[in-house]
């Protein structure tokens, strides 16, 4: 054949048999899903994207608002040590023992300090006044606070 010549087709249209029927509807059947899986997929891609776009711009509306403001926002970890003769409490940074701000203790953690002072008393001709972390009773201190916690521990440390 040479380039010059045209190709030449030919259509017509029958009538489809059963077979040929059951295996179109088959593989429109099979169109028909994968589209819907395909555009699942684009939902799933688009709200992942949607979340990192959102955490980025939070992201930079902290650093805009730092940048306005001219201030830095630290996070810190704290813990919380009573003061028992002054009752209070002392939240203190873990990194650098810096005391950031106290409150005053609340009516259980009163009570635990009142504990706490009976028990050095009592530990006076046996110990020398020290407290044994362990001898302070479980649950002295409210939930998410050291048990740990006195005036004077074993070993001179505070």
């Amino acid at each position: 054949m040479k380039s010059s010549e045209a190709k030449l087709f030919e259509h017509e249209e029958k009538e489809m048999s059963d077979t040929e029927r059951t295996k179109v509807s088959a593989a429109l059947a099979e169109i028909d899903q994968e589209i819907k899986s395909v555009k699942q997929e684009k939902r799933d891609i688009n709200s992942k994207y949607r979340v990192r776009i959102n955490d980025l711009e939070k992201r930079q509306d902290v650093l805009s608002r730092q940048i306005i403001d001219g201030v830095v926002e630290l996070s810190f970890e704290v813990t919380e040590q009573p003061d028992d003769e002054a009752l209070k409490i002392n939240v203190i940074r873990k990194d650098n023992d810096e005391k950031i701000s106290s409150r005053p203790m609340t009516e259980p953690e009163k009570e635990a300090a009142r504990k706490r002072k009976q028990l050095v008393i009592a530990g006076t001709e046996d110990d020398g006044g020290v407290i044994d972390d362990d001898a302070i009773p479980a649950g002295a201190v409210r939930a998410g606070r050291s048990s740990k916690t006195g005036s004077k521990r074993k070993g001179g440390k505070k």
